[in-house]
């Protein structure tokens, strides 16, 4: 009810132009482009708001539709498998991936709420995608060892990878740090 009130305030509110009011003797096609510049900021945040509601449907539906997919693979897997380092790293890094759409929703939410736009829960987003990542190139390297096909140029390449994620996840553990100290130092 509050957005259709705000919405038939702009409709009603007569339009002012950056000098004063608008002139009665303006002709009718600046009188219009007038009105819908006027309008235009409204239009906008409208649109942004329930892009950003059909947005956080979507990061719903997506997380929950993960969870249950990992739920599943623990099941079927201690069917068919049994308890083996492979299911439960695959079911980590699903888990890993609904708690990066979480918190992609929560920065949503905020951004909703706030109507700003905050650098901190994108950094932990960040840290969730490189600590799953290095979780994946840990067993991936760890099953190409054990396999007689497995050549020293892969295993060199993974733990060039891992270093760089290992640096990764340092600066954005530094970035979190700075960016909680200077909300903490503004008052936030």
């Amino acid at each position: 009810m509050g957005l259709f009130r705000r919405w038939t305030d702009l409709r009603i509110r007569r339009p002012t132009s950056p000098i004063g009011p608008v002139n009665e003797d303006m002709p009718a096609a600046e009188r219009h482009a007038e009105e819908l510049a006027e309008r235009a900021p409204a239009f906008v945040i409208i649109a942004e708001r329930w892009l950003s509601i059909g947005i956080a449907i979507f990061l719903v539906l997506a997380a929950l539709l993960a969870l249950g997919v990992s739920g599943v693979r623990l099941v079927v897997g201690l069917i068919n498998e049994g308890l083996d380092a492979r299911l439960i790293v695959t079911v980590v890094d699903h888990l890993l991936l609904v708690l990066m759409l979480v918190e992609i929703l929560h920065t949503v939410r905020q951004s909703i709420e706030a109507r700003e736009l905050q650098a901190e829960p994108f950094l932990v987003v960040g840290l969730i995608a490189t600590v799953r990542r290095i979780l994946l190139v840990t067993l991936e390297t760890s099953d190409a060892g054990m396999a007689p096909q497995g050549s020293s140029q892969n295993f060199v390449h993974s733990m060039i990878e891992l270093g760089v994620l290992a640096g990764l996840t340092a600066v954005l553990v530094g970035s979190i740090f700075i960016a909680r100290r200077a909300a903490e130092a503004s008052g936030d």
